[in-house]
């Protein structure tokens, strides 16, 4: 699971349509998203 700090280094990239987070080699776009093809963190 990512830190705070890891989700706050994140990019806007391709014209808005994705984001980027390098350090967690991580990518998620708009159309990802509406998808439903990311998770949700986990209840603590």
């Amino acid at each position: 699971m990512a830190t705070d700090e890891q989700l706050k280094e994140v990019s806007v990239r391709l014209n808005g349509y994705a984001l980027r987070w390098e350090t967690l080699d991580e990518d998620i776009t708009v159309k990802g998203i509406v998808a439903g093809s990311f998770q949700l963190p986990l209840p603590e």
